[in-house]
Order: C-alpha cells, then sequence, then structure tokens
C-alpha cells in the first residue's frame, strides 16, 4: 500500500450552478467527467460527481485543508475535497473540488464557512465550457504488477507509468491514437503525478468500470509504444 498525494490533469465539461442557489456565489458543475465514454455507455454514476467551488484568489491548500476538516467534523460527515485550478478559455480559476453527496445537501453552509473565514469566494457568471484541470488530491494505491497501480479509494482507476513529459493536446493525440487501435475502446484516460521518496513519478491514469489485468497490461503496451514514437 501507498498512501500519498500527487496530481491529477484531465479535462471536463463544467456549467454553472444557479447563482440564487449559493447567494451569487461562483459553484460549477462536472457535466462530463468521463469523456472517454460516451453515450449510453457512460457508467451510473451520483449526481453531481463533482462539484467546484471557485475562489476569487489562490489560497495556500493546508490553510484550506484545515478549515474543510473543521467542517466536516463539525456537521458529522465526510467531505472529500481536493484543491486546483480550473483553465476555461484561457483563464485560470483556483478552486476547492468537492466529492460527496452528502456534502453537497451542505454545501451552501460550506460555502457560508469559508465565506466568515475571509476566503473570498468568485462571484456568479454563467460559464458552459470544457476546463482543464489540475487537482491535487491524496492517492491510496496497491501494485498490481510492478508497472500498474490501482486505486483503493476511486473505484476503477489505475495507473502505470508515464515515461515522457508532454502538452494535455499532446496526451489527446497519443489517447485517440490508441483507441483507434483497440476494439474496445470504452475507458477514460488523464496525466497524473505521485510523490514517493525518491520523487515525482508521472503516470496515465485510467478510468475502465469493466477491466482485467490482462486488458490493463495491453492499454499500458500500446500507450508506451506510441510515446516511445514521439
Amino acid at each position: 500500500m501507498l498512501e500519498t498525494r500527487g496530481m491529477i490533469v484531465k479535462e471536463e465539461k463544467v456549467i454553472s450552478l444557479g447563482a440564487p442557489i449559493f447567494n451569487n456565489r461562483m459553484v460549477l458543475e462536472s457535466k462530463d467527467p468521463l469523456p472517454g465514454y460516451f453515450g449510453k455507455n457512460i457508467p451510473d454514476m451520483e449526481k453531481p460527481r463533482s462539484v467546484f467551488v471557485i475562489l476569487a484568489k489562490e489560497y495556500e491548500h493546508l490553510y484550506l485543508a484545515r478549515k474543510l476538516k473543521e467542517f466536516s467534523e463539525k456537521k458529522k460527515h465526510k467531505c472529500y475535497s481536493a484543491f486546483g485550478k480550473l483553465q476555461i478559455k484561457h483563464k485560470n480559476y483556483s478552486c476547492i473540488r468537492v466529492k460527496n453527496l452528502d456534502c453537497f445537501e451542505s454545501l451552501s453552509g460550506l460555502l457560508e464557512m469559508l465565506a466568515d473565514e475571509g476566503v473570498q469566494l468568485e462571484k456568479y457568471h454563467e460559464i458552459n465550457d470544457h476546463a482543464l484541470m489540475e487537482i491535487h488530491k491524496g492517492f491510496l494505491l496497491s501494485s498490481l504488477t510492478d508497472q500498474i497501480y490501482k486505486d483503493e479509494f476511486e473505484p476503477h482507476h489505475y495507473y502505470f507509468d508515464n515515461p515522457k513529459l508532454f502538452s494535455w493536446e499532446k496526451f489527446k493525440e497519443i489517447t485517440d491514437r490508441v483507441k483507434n487501435n483497440m476494439d474496445n475502446n470504452l475507458f477514460d484516460a488523464a496525466m497524473g503525478v505521485f510523490w514517493t521518496l525518491e520523487g515525482p513519478k508521472d503516470v496515465i491514469r485510467i478510468y475502465d468500470k469493466k477491466t482485467d489485468l490482462k486488458r490493463l497490461e495491453e492499454i499500458r503496451e500500446k500507450y508506451l509504444k506510441k510515446i516511445q514514437r514521439l
């Protein structure tokens, strides 16, 4: 088992939740959390799966994490939060990502708590667009092989080493080429990094609800072949 922190880079479609709900504060809902799935093949998931509280400026993550922990303990529920940045049409937004349906029901209280603590929240404006996300979060991992890791906290999430660094656009291009060479190409992919004692480990994240080790090995090998040709 490896419990660590790191970052995921991915692209999702987001939309503003109605202004009256949160007292004219900016909260975005993820409308396309798994773009690698499509049509009737999209896995059943709670709605909303993720929401993003948009901050008016960037704050130190440890400060926010302590405030969110206090809020969760006071409300007696687990509020799974992470921090990051959304890039939407060349504009960057600092954010808190919240995942947990029970916590969503208390989201108005969370916003009021943050405001009372002096955290400046972005004012509402309409967004319905794709966002490039950098999400900093915790991971609980186990090793399926020397090269493939399973996320023991996030179901159906798997990771393998990424030997090269490249842009998100290049990663999407590589992913399209991998999928074009597979009979069953229903999986979602993202870029990521873990912190280890040796330093940062770059990885590729795969979400696949109906997979096994053989299929994961196949996906990994196809990615490595495409990456080696860069």
